[in-house]
């Protein structure tokens, strides 16, 4: 694909069902229907989940282990009641719960009483303070501002004007401040009568009208700042804080204009300096001192490396639900400077402008060069910043503020500040308000019409908890430390003269190289003292190999990885393994199949001694001549003569004698001598008369051994007693059977014979002890009874194969018998 994926191995990776858990349980897909999205920032292929996601599982698992933990210890306690209350015993006290030492002392540290309320939430109101350096452009934000935010522009000197001109007694506190006489008396008042000041204790006359503006209770009654209110001495003419606060407050809950909010355009007031409006302010909001909660970490930042900020001592925060957002325009001089220089500029042109079409000309000056030649040079001299001064007092104005509005980096701030350089922008207050809102402003509502920018989302889709899968024990997935390079990784191109060139060219050189090592080798070999050229190569380690269940593919990537089969049971293995991408919804698979074995002999009677040897159930005594008999599971070679002498010879080397003549092509008229042979008239080979095969004695059988495995086996012959059958121990020695070869080595599917003689020896059992005995123990078996009537030798001949733990076994058996006749 064109971007990076994450892959893991649904068998081997434990993390995928961990952050599917996660999922299920996150906020807006916790019990919503299988298919449900939630749209989250889209995360880098081998992220984790997103932190949010994995803080409310962390905290979900905690509260799982702790209840689990108390449920325990609520039954353990509830089994000790039970036990002292059989036993008549007063029951045991209930233990104390566990106290968390870090918790306990954090605690400590802390004063003891109810912990703080919440603060309050918005009510959706948009409270603007603008404020800025001279030609910041603070006034045409304020303007900008309201039309954006809907709200309406709060002029603080025309509600105070408004509250002075009505009756009542905040319209008296009003007057009386300010120094302006009642609107009666100033009515009734002559032209050369001195009109009286309004006295604080002056009632409103009885047939008054009713107050433009009604008074609310007074905000003070809860002040959180009561030392500003007892040093409070406003300049002669301006309002208190408190009186001030009361007039904001009431325009605030009585004017529909300023319900949802309002922009107020600078700090410079005749009513009131701006120390009193930022103090009057906060009590009309209704905020509240709270302590301040430690910063949060920008988006960008580190959150292991970042810490936060520490608070200057008596640090507060502000808390109300009526935020208050206090946009700061700063401006550097030069800046300033420019922008005057160019104001005054225009200001001379629209004067010359306005000259030209009435008709007047202008004098020119020294200081103001020919206004009428446009193509004059510009003026070198450089500009003085005439309000210097004024900018100046403004940032010192500022310094004494914003201190009154709290931390400047409390998460819980509801006085916020959002500081913007208007120099580094263009003369725009579309602009700048874009600014003040990525400095932290809040965002403006948008317009019915606004369509909302594109967003890269990655989908996240509730899925129901898999199935358990089988786990997987004989395959491993290991990846090369150093990749392979991938063959067509770098992509193909298109062949050229210039390739072809190149590629004679290395052919050349290679061959010279091949001639020069040549003549080195020769040299070595004819010098006497020569020493070789170059070292033998060492042999390289193998890969380092990892054992990773993801993997991060980059885009138009691949990552090789392997599959190891081992395992410590024989048998055959067959597995789909599961690979996913992570987001994804397909499923590939990759079946893998593996066999484990031991080298090994056949087992099957039908191999061992051909399907004409094998039968059911054992004919009668007399008639068995060597079969496998399935009802016994034991190849029975029938009565035999007892104490017969075995023949002396290398019997043991038949087998061997026989492929040797037959590789030899020895006849039983040539001999095995060389001279025979070529005394041999020239017959067609289909006159010679080939060595036929013996037949075997019946004290001999022959017994096919089959390698079945993909190994080639060494196989190890003996003969032996039966195993005991209530321990399992192989038997001991016999004398009665013999195998032949002791040992052979076969190829995966060959196969050989080996021949087994059976010789019983011994005396023959009496027929009448015999008899006696089957009367004494009518319990056993017809089978156990016929082995003790007969006197039946058994032994097991064990093909023991190098690298198996367990032989392959085959059962044989023998009645001894003795001739005799029957007149």
């Amino acid at each position: 694909t064109a971007v990076d994926v994450e892959v893991f191995a649904v068998d081997f990776d434990a993390r995928f069902a961990a952050d599917e858990l996660a999922l299920r349980h996150a906020e807006g897909l916790k019990g919503r229907p299988e298919g449900a999205k939630l749209f989250l920032p889209p995360r880098a292929a081998g992220d984790g989940l997103w932190a949010h996601i994995q803080e409310a599982e962390d905290a979900r698992l905690a509260a799982e282990a702790a209840a689990a933990a108390e449920a325990e210890a609520e039954a353990a306690y509830q089994a000790l009641v039970a036990e002292a209350l059989e036993k008549g015993e007063e029951p045991p006290p209930r233990p104390e719960p566990e106290v968390d030492e870090a918790a306990a002392e954090n605690a400590e540290g802390e004063d003891a009483g109810d912990p703080p309320p919440p603060p309050p939430e918005s009510d959706g109101s948009r409270n603007v303070l603008v404020t800025g350096a001279p030609f910041a452009m603070a006034a045409e934000t304020a303007t900008r501002a309201a039309e954006k935010y809907g709200v309406a522009p709060l002029d603080v000197d025309a509600v105070v004007r408004e509250a002075a001109a009505t009756a009542g007694e905040l319209g008296d506190l009003v007057r009386l401040e300010l120094g302006v006489p009642a609107p009666e008396a100033a009515e009734e008042a002559s032209d050369d009568a001195e009109t009286s000041p309004v006295t604080e204790s002056a009632a409103a006359p009885a047939d008054a009208e009713e107050p433009l503006v009604e008074a609310p209770a007074d905000v003070s009654d809860e002040d959180d700042f009561p030392e500003e209110l007892e040093s409070d001495a406003p300049e002669e003419g301006t309002l208190k804080i408190s009186t001030l606060a009361r007039v904001l407050s009431a325009a605030m809950k009585t004017r529909d204009e300023w319900k949802g909010g309002f922009i107020i355009g600078g700090l410079a007031w005749e009513t009131a300096s701006p120390a009193t409006l930022v103090k009057a302010l906060r009590r009309a909001l209704g905020m509240r001192k709270a302590a301040p909660a430690p910063a949060l970490p920008p988006a960008d930042a580190d959150p292991d490396a970042w810490e936060a900020p520490a608070e200057e001592e008596g640090a507060f925060a502000l808390h109300s639900a009526k935020r208050l957002t206090v946009i700061s325009l700063a401006i550097e001089d030069d800046a300033a400077g420019a922008r005057e220089k160019r104001a005054k500029e225009e200001e001379a042109r629209a004067l010359r402008e306005t000259a030209a079409e009435d008709g007047e000309e202008t004098e020119t000056t020294p200081e103001d060069p020919e206004r009428s030649d446009e193509r004059s040079e510009p003026d070198s001299t450089p500009y003085v910043y005439e309000r210097a001064e004024d900018a100046a007092k403004h940032r010192e104005l500022l310094e004494t503020l914003w201190p009154l509005l709290g931390s400047m980096t409390a998460s819980n701030q509801h006085a916020l500040r959002a500081t913007v350089d208007a120099g580094a922008f263009p003369e725009d207050a579309d602009a700048l308000l874009d600014a003040a809102v990525a400095a932290g402003a809040p965002e403006p509502p948008k317009p019915p019409d606004w369509i909302p920018p594109d967003e890269l989302c990655e989908i996240v889709t509730a899925r129901a908890a898999r199935a358990d899968r089988e786990p997987v024990t004989a395959f491993q997935i290991l990846t090369p430390a150093v990749q392979p390079e991938r063959p067509g990784g770098g992509g193909a191109r298109e062949a050229s003269k210039d390739d072809d060139a190149a590629a004679a060219e290395e052919k050349e050189d290679a061959g010279k190289d091949d001639a020069e090592g040549a003549e080195g080798a020769e040299g070595v070999k004819d010098g006497d003292d020569g020493e070789p050229s170059g070292t033998a190569a060492e042999t390289p380690a193998p890969p380092e190999m990892l054992e990773q269940t993801r993997w991060v593919i980059p885009a138009g990537g691949a990552t090789m990885v392997l599959v190891r089969f081992a395992s410590d049971a024989a048998g055959d293995f067959d597995k789909e393994l599961a690979f996913e991408c992570v987001g994804g919804a397909r499923v590939e698979t990759l079946r893998v199949t593996g066999r484990c074995e031991y080298p090994r002999v056949a087992d099957d009677v039908l191999v061992a001694y051909g399907a004409a040897r094998v039968v059911k159930s054992r004919p009668e005594e007399h008639l068995v001549r060597g079969v496998f008999v399935k009802s016994s599971s034991t190849f029975e070679f029938g009565p035999l003569v007892n104490n017969l002498p075995e023949p002396v010879g290398d019997e043991e080397n038949d087998e061997e004698n026989e492929e040797t003549a037959e590789e030899t092509g020895e006849t039983a008229e040539t001999g095995d001598g060389a001279e025979d042979a070529v005394s041999l008239p020239n017959l067609p080979p289909g006159n010679l008369k080939k060595k036929k095969k013996p037949v075997d004695p019946p004290n001999v059988a022959r017994v096919t051994m089959l390698n079945p495995s993909a190994f080639p086996c060494v196989v190890k012959l003996e003969a032996r007693a039966p195993d005991d059958p209530e321990s399992g121990e192989p038997g001991g020695e016999q004398d009665a059977f013999a195998v032949f070869p002791a040992s052979m080595t076969l190829a995966p599917g060959e196969s050989r014979e080996a021949k087994v003689t059976a010789y019983p020896k011994g005396n023959l059992p009496d027929a009448a002890v015999a008899d006696a005995d089957l009367e004494e123990t009518p319990q056993d078996s017809p089978e156990l009874a016929r082995l003790k009537k007969l006197g039946v030798k058994r032994g097991i001949i064990a093909a023991i194969v190098e690298g198996n733990p367990e032989p392959t076994t085959f059962a044989v058996s023998c009645v001894p018998a003795a001739p005799r006749v029957s007149v």
